[in-house]
């Protein structure tokens, strides 16, 4: 029985996941009318922000909030530099431009932080089961 409750919970982690990436995609198309497919390259950016920060800083709610501004101040140079001039083009162009956007920056990743991934340590108060009911416990790696 336990297992079951752990794999339900897996998968509407998982599924609430994959709801929050269709729906920023869908309110961006929908709305906006823009292609953009670099936004993936933005959550990839915050996530090398956050390990850069939290070691940099030694507090893992310190790093966070420090990649989150990061990342937002990323944004807002991306939305200046390169999506304002894309917004009454054709969807082509906004495909092949967010798509250049892709490639230029995992090439940055590569050229700052290296091929190789970065390990983000996680604080002990994230790393202990959570008891979803009494006796039943959640583990914290699912």
């Amino acid at each position: 029985m336990y297992l079951v409750v752990e794999q339900l919970l897996n998968g509407l982690q998982f599924g609430l996941l994959l709801f929050l990436l269709a729906a920023g995609l869908t309110l961006v198309f929908g709305i906006m009318d823009f292609v953009n497919l670099a936004h993936g390259s933005l959550y990839m950016m915050g996530a090398y922000f956050a390990a850069t920060f939290v070691a940099w800083t030694g507090s893992f709610v310190l790093g966070a909030l420090l990649a989150l501004g990061a990342t937002l101040l990323l944004g807002i140079a991306l939305e200046y530099a390169a999506l304002r001039h894309l917004y009454g083009r054709d969807h082509l162009d906004q495909v092949l431009a967010t798509f250049g956007l892709i490639l230029f920056f995992n090439d940055a990743v590569r050229l700052i932080w290296g091929p190789a991934g970065l390990a983000l340590p996680l604080p002990a108060w994230l790393t202990v089961p959570v008891q979803i009911i009494p006796g039943v416990y959640y583990p914290p790696t699912g």
